[in-house]
């Protein structure tokens, strides 16, 4: 271990993950005092699948990792355009 935290969310909705839940967080590392000194590294895993905006964002952000329920699995990724974008209420 090389002392990065290591973040996470995982959401189990019919619905793509989009940059949102990345930003919220993002704001609640900010909030809490544990690692603050610590480098981060976010995880974000997802049965649907990830909208572009955040697939391009974690291609620009090294830090970001987004995990697919298929690749938890070791099977091939499916067609992006099967799951519908997040709703903007969350």
């Amino acid at each position: 271990l090389d002392g990065t935290l290591l973040l996470g969310e995982c959401k189990w909705w019919q619905e793509r993950v989009g940059l949102n839940i990345l930003e919220m967080l993002r704001e609640r590392r900010v909030k809490t005092p544990y690692g603050r000194a610590q480098p981060v590294q976010y995880a974000l895993f997802s049965r649907s699948g990830f909208t572009e905006e955040l697939k391009q964002h974690a291609l620009e952000h090294s830090e970001v990792h987004l995990v697919s329920l298929e690749r938890l699995l070791g099977e091939p990724e499916p067609d992006d355009n099967s799951a519908p974008e997040p709703a903007e209420t969350r």
